[in-house]
């Protein structure tokens, strides 16, 4: 497992309040102004129609669905295409292996589409539905794995703004500085902006906050880039002490190999 799927780990909580409530049983299904046709539980083949009456268990089940596939599609294996099946050459065996991989990442993009697509139902058509401030978060990351950075940021700052005791809150800032840093790349003024949202998720004290450890990782290399070797070392060293302190938890995953050797004792 990557770095960056360990980073997930703690920004996809499959046993989230949202997740333990779209596995409670499903009702119906209405599309558009047609009436009401009892559905199976079971995955849509096709994209949601463009108008999208959903009753809020459904809506809440397909979307979780959705993710779990896309999910499911990010962290399976690479495809291993074997050169006796597909003649000897190694151009067959690729083309092979690049078909399967352009198949995944078409399924994954659909999934997320879907995804999208029914918590933006949600939000729409049940403003009181209890659990809104995992909806905003779960929309918004979903946005963000699209690409889709701008309505990634505009949800992050709605569920910051909206649901401010929510334990979402944290893991919405970080996914703030995660849009900065993707964006410093090319315009490297973002990383204050990146600095920012990562102070401010380290505000919220361990260990009800999953975010804690990475984000002082992500402060520790944001500061690296701007060349201020000594607050790094000391962010580096706070994400190792949380992780010494906290070892079993899934949030300290992968924190110990982040942190350089010139930092660790």
């Amino acid at each position: 497992m990557g770095r960056t799927a360990r980073i997930d780990c703690i920004r996809t909580q499959r046993n989230s309040r949202l997740w333990l409530a779209a596995r409670r049983p499903l009702a119906r299904l209405t599309l558009g102004d047609g009436p009401s046709t009892a559905l199976p539980r079971r995955l849509r083949a096709e994209t949601p129609p463009a108008k999208l009456v959903v009753p809020r268990c459904d809506c809440v089940g397909l979307a979780e669905d959705y993710a779990e596939l896309d999910a499911a599609g990010r962290n399976s294996p690479a495809p291993v295409v074997a050169h006796s099946a597909l003649g000897s050459g190694g151009q067959a065996a690729g083309i092979g292996a690049a078909a399967v991989a352009n198949q995944r990442a078409t399924t994954d993009r659909s999934c997320r589409a879907a995804s999208i697509r029914y918590y933006e139902a949600l939000l729409s058509n049940h403003p009181s539905y209890a659990e809104l401030d995992a909806v905003s978060y779960y929309l918004a990351y979903t946005y963000e794995r699209s690409g889709d950075l701008s309505n990634a940021g505009r949800v992050y700052l709605d569920l910051i703004s909206k649901f401010q005791n929510s334990h979402y809150v944290p893991l919405g800032r970080f996914g703030l500085g995660e849009i900065a840093l993707r964006e410093s790349e090319a315009d490297p003024t973002k990383l204050s902006s990146a600095r920012n949202a990562y102070q401010e998720v380290t505000r919220w004290p361990p260990p009800a906050n999953d975010a804690y450890g990475w984000a002082w990782v992500r402060l520790a290399q944001v500061l690296e880039r701007q060349d201020d070797r000594k607050g790094a070392k000391t962010a580096y060293a706070t994400a190792l002490a949380f992780a010494q302190q906290y070892p079993i938890a899934p949030a300290s995953s992968g924190i110990t190999a982040a942190i350089p050797s010139w930092v660790q004792p």
